[in-house]
């Protein structure tokens, strides 16, 4: 599946995946949490993409080797990466809780035990309740979890086209709090900027979905209209396209939607 084929699956069956894929990812911001060098705007703690598997990876991490944690999505493996390709760890989180998956972690990545001892974190804003976080990860679902990371390997796909033709102010992330991949462009204006990226779905649609959002917001602004596309205006200032309404130009619309907003934030008297 991707954002031009139809899903296999129903919208129900995506929010259970993105559920499960969302619990196990905090392993990763965990362990970037208490590991890797703190910085300002939180960036320490995003996750990156590793393509051909399907899996969120964190930054390199220090430790008596440089290494990288991933999250396979389909299957829900927990891997450890040394920096330069080999695998040093594998442990499959289905059958286990969050709870297992940090203790397997903390027994196998390569720091020194006394940095080994670090407590979850949930950075998961959708599902506060702890006691989710004790429920085993299921093998069901394994079909909507590869759907689901066929929409984050699109997305990269799509966004790294975008910032062969645009100068993004961020790199490719996910962020953990609301677990969508996206990059950050910077406006004409001082302190202004686009936000261009794909979230798996949240309490405002259920569904993954595509966003173009604007900062700062003037009610003079006119956004651009993209067939499919809807706007946004709660907490926020955009458009929106949804995976079942997705159509064959998107790469194009992020491309065109892009610009027309970068021109919305020349000041009104240029």
């Amino acid at each position: 599946m991707s954002w031009l084929q139809e899903t296999k699956v129903s919208k129900e069956e995506l929010v259970v995946a993105r559920r499960q894929v969302h619990c196990a990812v905090d392993l990763i911001a965990t362990a970037e949490g208490a590991l890797a060098i703190q910085l300002p705007d939180d960036s320490h703690r995003s996750l990156g993409w590793h393509s051909a598997s399907l899996a969120f990876e964190s930054i390199a991490l220090p430790g008596q080797i440089p290494f990288v944690i991933r999250v396979a999505v389909p299957d829900l493996n927990l891997e450890i990466w040394q920096s330069q390709g080999v695998r040093l760890h594998y442990a499959p989180l289905i059958g286990g809780t969050l709870r297992d998956g940090l203790d397997e972690l903390q027994r196998h990545i390569p720091v020194d035990l006394k940095y080994r001892q670090f407590d979850l974190a949930i950075y998961d804003e959708e599902t506060p309740d702890p006691a989710w976080f004790a429920h085993p990860f299921p093998a069901e679902g394994r079909e909507a979890r590869i759907e689901l990371g066929q929409c984050y390997d699109e997305a990269f796909h799509l966004l790294t086209g975008l910032n062969d033709k645009l100068t993004a102010r961020s790199a490719i992330r996910t962020w953990p709090h609301h677990f969508d991949m996206a990059c950050l462009y910077p406006g004409y204006s001082p302190g202004s900027s686009i936000g261009v990226g794909m979230s798996p779905g949240d309490h405002d649609y259920p569904e993954p979905y595509w966003y173009l959002n604007i900062y700062p917001y003037r009610p003079d602004m006119t956004l651009p209209a993209l067939s499919g596309w809807q706007v946004h205006s709660e907490g926020w200032h955009g458009l929106v396209l949804t995976l079942s309404n997705a159509t064959p130009r998107l790469g194009d619309d992020l491309f065109s939607g892009l610009a027309s907003m970068l021109e919305l934030t020349k000041p009104a008297d240029t």
